[in-house]
């Protein structure tokens, strides 16, 4: 995975972190409860990216060791 994802990855946790707590003190207003479904809805798109990546990954160097 590049940098790019891992900070992305990092900022998502941190912003739907940050709405969960203030979720337990307060109730969030529709815009926040967007956002938090946005994050939650990247967050779960970038960790598949990252499985399928690694998959391949996996079977690049299952192949290469086979020959």
């Amino acid at each position: 995975m590049s940098g790019n994802y891992k900070k992305e990855k990092a900022q998502l946790i941190a912003k739907a972190e940050a709405l969960d707590k203030k979720a337990e003190v307060q109730p969030l207003s529709s815009l926040e409860i967007d956002l938090k479904h946005f994050y939650k809805e990247r967050l779960t798109s970038l960790l598949w990216e990252e499985e399928v990546k690694w998959y391949q990954r996996a079977k690049t160097t299952r192949l290469l060791s086979g020959d």
